[in-house]
């Protein structure tokens, strides 16, 4: 019974301590922040060349890639 009590105990220290070390950790990572989310142009007559810029920032601490983008 001793025995028992005593590997719980060591488990949960083992558990506790290695979880605070483990909390600690911060992962790289890109954040894409995109205040814009749409646009709908005004009319345009059929044919015309029309434009508008997205600003996509990234805000994370990792490399952001845009591999595709689909229109609507």
């Amino acid at each position: 019974m001793k025995l028992k009590v005593l590997v719980i105990v060591m488990v949960l220290f083992w558990t506790t301590l290695l979880g605070a070390e483990t909390a600690d950790i911060k992962v790289a990572a890109p954040i894409a922040q995109v205040p814009e989310s749409g646009f709908t142009f005004a009319t345009v007559v059929d044919g015309a060349d029309v434009l508008h810029d997205f600003v996509i920032k990234n805000t994370g601490d990792a490399e952001l890639k845009i591999e595709k983008v689909r229109t609507g």
